[in-house]
């Protein structure tokens, strides 16, 4: 007479990795939600601070360029980290950066970077 083994609590088990599963696929989705609106926001702020430094570079604008994109790279919530004018004085590149937070707890995991290169309009 060959006897089977209980199957007993299988059910609990399963349950218990099926939620696990499910816990670390939320997870992986908000960390890409988190990214990408990290991303999104370091690319706005990076062009607007060009677009601000160079017209301040051109004379349209009172004040010094790398002064003007810090300020509007902070006012869009990242932080500016290179701010250079280009042999042309009138060209600005800039490189700026904001700081992925994952979850509630508000954990910082890396930066995300954009880069942006603003100036007058080529003339044809």
């Amino acid at each position: 007479m060959t006897r089977f083994k209980s199957s007993q609590g299988n059910g609990t088990v399963l349950g218990i990795l099926l939620i696990i599963v499910a816990l670390l696929a939320a997870g992986c989705v908000l960390l890409f939600v988190a990214a990408s609106h990290a991303a999104t926001q370091a690319g706005t702020a990076a062009d607007l601070a060009a677009l601000g430094a160079a017209d301040t570079a051109r004379g349209i604008r009172h004040g010094a360029p790398c002064t003007v994109a810090e300020m509007l790279s902070r006012a869009n919530g990242a932080v500016l980290e290179e701010c250079a004018i280009e042999p042309t004085g009138d060209t600005v590149r800039v490189k700026v950066s904001v700081p992925v937070s994952f979850g509630f707890a508000g954990i910082q995991l890396y930066p995300a970077t954009a880069v942006a290169r603003a100036g007058p309009p080529h003339l044809f």
